[in-house]
């Protein structure tokens, strides 16, 4: 299933309005932050980012001239690259349509409940303190290094008593980081809530 190319959106690009080699520049930019900013925007356009990083282009010629001789061969360049791109609405809904996929309804509730405090000796503890009434697993989120998330049972809580599970790595285990609690009856709370 190829993503149809060379939307009239980008068309539009080079009606005038724009320069082709500084839109090929802003895309190059846009795509490329975004890519590194997301896991669902490199998801959808990191092939887009890479390929426009990689067209040998010289974006450096001066565009700004309209008069330019020089610099038409370039923008005639970057005129063909940027409207042979892929869709970016079909690259967006192929993203959507397979990380949704992925998706399943969470069988079991989970919810912020405090935050990971450390003591002067690395103990751990939960800020605010928590009810009495609190009982479940306490959780913690971080990323793997292929930036997917990944649910850690750092300890179990009953009557608001904590246990905290031996060996978890200091990494999840961090100041600040917030403590989620994994129970089928969703009404617990923390104190104060």
């Amino acid at each position: 299933n190829q993503p149809s190319r060379s939307s009239p959106r980008k068309r539009h690009l080079f009606n005038g309005l724009l320069d082709p080699v500084l839109a090929m520049d802003m895309l190059r930019r846009i795509f490329k932050t975004g890519s590194q900013g997301s896991y669902l925007f490199d998801h959808a356009f990191g092939k887009v980012a890479e390929e426009l990083e990689n067209a040998g282009v010289d974006l450096s010629v001066s565009w700004f001239l309209p008069n330019d001789e020089q610099a038409n061969p370039t923008r005639n360049e970057a005129r063909a690259i940027v409207t042979g791109l892929a869709d970016f609405r079909s690259l967006t809904e192929q993203t959507r349509q397979s990380e949704g996929a992925k998706k399943n309804p969470p069988r079991e509730q989970y919810r912020w409940i405090a935050s990971l405090e450390r003591t002067g000796d690395s103990q751990c503890v939960c800020k605010p303190p928590l009810d009495e009434s609190v009982t479940g697993t306490l959780c913690a989120v971080s990323m793997d290094i292929s930036q997917h998330v990944v649910i850690h049972e750092i300890g179990n809580v009953e009557n608001g008593k904590i246990a905290w599970s031996p060996g978890r790595l200091s990494t999840v285990l961090v100041t600040g980081r917030p403590i989620l609690l994994r129970s089928p009856d969703t009404s617990t709370t923390a104190a104060g809530n």
